[in-house]
């Protein structure tokens, strides 16, 4: 699969401090999306090969 990285300049590893969370588009016109794994309620709707992760609202809205 080929990823084309998205993340936004001030999301990049070392500039943030949150984590080094990183936001891909797809070939396939899909996103992968890397953050922090989160163990909060909405992991009771997860199925048992999915994950949920949080990322800051901000960074969606600057991606290009």
């Amino acid at each position: 699969m080929k990823l084309k990285e998205l993340t936004p300049k001030e999301y990049m590893c070392g500039n943030c401090g949150c984590g080094c969370p990183a936001v891909f588009k797809t070939e396939h016109g899909t996103y992968v999306i890397i953050g922090k794994k989160t163990t909060d309620i909405a992991n009771k709707k997860l199925a048992p090969d999915e994950v949920a992760i949080k990322i800051d609202k901000a960074m969606l809205k600057n991606l290009t």
